[in-house]
C-alpha cells in the first residue's frame, strides 16, 4: 500500500489532501503542532503525528513512527506547513517575521 506525510496537514488544504488521498487507497499520516479539530481524523487510513517542522528530530521522530506503520515506505511526502501572514515586514513584530520564516523556509528545508 503507498503512503503519504503531509507536514501541516491537520487543517485547510491539508487535510483536504490527507482525504482525497485516504480515498485512493494510501496511508495517510498527518504531521502537525496540534491534532486535527474534526474528531473522526485521525481514523480510518490516517494517523496523526505531533510535528514541529523547524525542528529536525521532531521531523526525525515523526516520519520514524510513521514509516513503522508503512512498513518503511513513504512515497510522498507533501512539505505543506506553512504560515500566511497578510501584515507588512513594518506591521510585523520581529517575532511574527521569525516564525514565517522558519516554517516556511527552514521547515521546508528540514522535510
Amino acid at each position: 500500500m503507498k503512503s503519504i506525510f503531509i507536514s501541516g496537514g491537520c487543517g485547510g488544504f491539508g487535510l483536504a489532501v490527507a482525504r482525497v488521498f485516504r480515498n485512493e487507497g494510501y496511508i495517510v499520516g498527518l504531521g502537525d503542532l496540534r491534532p486535527p479539530a474534526d474528531e473522526s481524523i485521525p481514523g480510518e487510513g490516517i494517523t496523526f503525528y505531533e510535528l514541529d517542522v523547524t525542528r529536525p528530530e521532531s521531523w526525525d521522530a515523526a516520519l520514524s513512527e510513521f514509516t513503522k506503520l508503512t512498513g518503511g515506505r513513504l512515497d510522498i511526502l507533501d512539505n505543506n506547513a506553512g504560515i500566511i501572514d497578510s501584515a507588512t515586514i513594518a506591521e510585523s513584530e520581529p517575532a511574527r517575521i521569525r516564525a514565517v520564516i522558519d516554517v516556511n523556509a527552514l521547515g521546508i528545508t528540514l522535510g
